[in-house]
């Protein structure tokens, strides 16, 4: 299927949304005109060194995210406006502009400027649905009678990583940045890398936890049941390239609730608990 946003221009389309288990997720779609028209979206031919024209336009395209979610045999879509992929520039010299060029399985379409101190989320005009790939092409510029720039090509946006780049007689970096499910790429000043780091942290103690495992097709009933006792689960993100997680469970155990299971010889007609598995 294809959509677009409800009483806007009438052409503005995304791509193909294929509703799979395969393509379960996120995937980021930036909409585009299907009659081609030229707008602030069009088709561009990219090789490492891009050739900007005057006459793209600055308005940046429109972004929606679609997710696909598999629940009891069926599939839900749920749309919404934004995307988990966003651009930061934080360069203060020489005002240099950070113009994000999605690589989509059909080549680069449409691109995103994003001036100095600004930042905004972007997509792909035909994202593949298994999420193999999520590469852009990202040029740095800086203004001027001379104007220069310099284009770099990142093949996953997902992967933390730094680059650096120097433009006429500045220097910039260029990180990939990813916490939980936003991957974002910011654009320094070279030695304002420590800008970026934080601390995130995150420490939970249970001292009982139950979980039932419930049948509700034909008449509801409980099948299993996980008593978990004094867990402990933390997480913290102490900077920009390292996560950690760590889950300690002192003791497990899960009964078997099912009317009718056999133990040993004997069936069991009544909903009484039998231990399956102890630690």
């Amino acid at each position: 299927l294809r959509f677009r946003p409800a009483g806007r221009i009438p052409d503005l389309w995304s791509g193909i949304v294929v509703c799979k288990e395969k393509a379960a997720g996120s995937t980021p779609f930036t909409l585009h005109y299907q009659d081609g028209q030229q707008a602030s979206l069009r088709q561009i031919r990219l090789t490492l060194s891009v050739e900007s024209e005057a006459d793209q336009g600055k308005v940046n395209p429109e972004v929606w995210s679609v997710e696909v979610a598999p629940i009891s045999g069926a599939l839900a879509v749920t749309f919404k406006k934004g995307s988990e992929f966003n651009a930061v520039n934080r360069a203060t010299k020489g005002k240099a502009t950070m113009t994000i060029f999605p690589r989509s399985i059909n080549g680069v379409v449409g691109s995103f400027v994003v001036d100095p101190g600004s930042e905004m989320d972007y997509g792909w005009a035909q994202p593949s649905h298994d999420a193999r790939e999520r590469s852009v092409y990202v040029e740095v510029a800086l203004p001027g009678e001379k104007a220069c720039k310099k284009v770099v090509k990142i093949r996953d946006v997902r992967k933390t990583q730094t680059q650096q780049i120097r433009v006429r007689d500045a220097s910039f970096v260029l990180e990939t940045i990813r916490q939980f499910e936003r991957s974002s790429l910011v654009l320094l000043d070279e030695g304002c890398r420590q800008a970026l780091v934080s601390s995130f942290k995150v420490e939970v103690n249970l001292r009982q936890l139950g979980i039932s495992l419930v049948q509700e097709i034909q008449e509801p009933c409980e099948l299993l049941f996980v008593h978990l006792a004094d867990s402990y689960f933390f997480y913290k993100n102490s900077d920009a390239d390292t996560e950690d997680w760590t889950l300690e469970v002192q003791k497990v155990q899960v009964d078997c609730q099912k009317v009718g299971r056999m133990e040993g010889k004997i069936k069991l007609n009544k909903a009484l608990p039998a231990v399956i598995l102890a630690n």
